[in-house]
């Protein structure tokens, strides 16, 4: 788990985990950091494991996907959120998506 400032973590966040798309168009998110991520991705509601160093593959449409990380917190209620696209992190926000 990770919790602090949001500025903080949304920086820490946005170079933690990239984001690039697969041959066959999937979503490959890759965990360059120590700690493992929970996540949520809003538009499916489908969750994901991203272990520390590792990646994971997951069908989503093309464009901007949006996960809520479940364990990294910037407030009592407050989770950060990443946007990707298929090169990097558009947007990381507390909880709301841009």
């Amino acid at each position: 788990m990770l919790w602090g400032r949001k500025e903080l973590l949304g920086q820490l966040m946005a170079s933690m985990v990239t984001a690039s798309r697969s041959a066959d168009g999937k979503l490959v998110l890759k965990n360059l950091g120590p700690v493992d991520l929970d996540g949520v991705i809003e538009s499916s509601q489908t969750r994901l494991d991203l272990h520390p160093y590792g990646e994971v593959t997951i069908d989503a449409p093309a464009g901007p996907v949006t996960v809520k990380w479940e364990n990294v917190w910037c407030g009592l209620k407050e989770n950060v959120t990443s946007t990707y696209a298929s090169s990097s992190a558009l947007d990381t926000s507390p909880g709301k998506v841009f």
